[in-house]
């Protein structure tokens, strides 16, 4: 989603499902919006903020997370962009075959990761990353903000939905804080 369009889909009310609104309407704005030149890119855009993105983030602010509930605000607000990076080479659609991972060393989270498709990652300000937590073998999400120093981001595109832009995304030993890793266990809700 590029960041011009971000407070008008807002105002439309798109992002609205985030704060209570109505998953009906929602799907039926996202319909019409695909009917429209370009529409079909941008629909994509809009469901990964909202459905994957967006569902992530309320969930942790629903677990009591405040580093949540800000980056949601923002979603709602139409000032900020979010993905998801669940999947990963070889990982077979299994929480257990992901290699990403969380530890704690000497009182520092490092983040290892290398994630294989975000969508709206290339205009991203948060980069929501599943990894399992080396300590307690839960897989967790960790927020990572997009000018962090170290990660690595590679644009893709998908033909059909060049407006839902794609990263991949690796990390190596990157220091995290505690604050950074959302409030709940991810496997619940995969």
């Amino acid at each position: 989603i590029s960041l011009k369009i971000l407070p008008r889909l807002a105002k439309e009310g798109f992002f609205s499902p985030l704060s209570n609104g109505s998953f009906f309407e929602f799907h039926r704005k996202l319909a019409d919006l695909a009917g429209l030149p370009h529409g079909v890119g941008l629909s994509v855009a809009v469901m990964a903020q909202v459905n994957i993105a967006g569902f992530v983030l309320k969930k942790s602010v629903d677990a009591g997370d405040k580093f949540s509930e800000k980056i949601l605000k923002e979603i709602i607000l139409g000032e900020k962009v979010a993905s998801l990076g669940v999947s990963e080479k070889n990982w077979n659609g299994r929480m257990s075959g992901l290699k990403s991972a969380i530890e704690l060393k000497y009182d520092r989270y490092i983040l290892n990761a290398d994630k294989s498709f975000l969508t709206n990652g290339f205009n991203s300000d948060y980069f929501l990353i599943v990894v399992k937590d080396i300590s307690d073998g839960m897989y967790r999400v960790v927020c990572v903000n997009r000018d962090t120093e170290g990660l690595e981001l590679e644009k893709f595109s998908l033909p059909f939905a060049i407006e839902a832009t794609h990263v991949r995304l690796k990390c190596k030993n990157l220091e995290i804080s505690k604050s950074q890793i959302l409030a709940f266990d991810y496997k619940r809700y995969a």
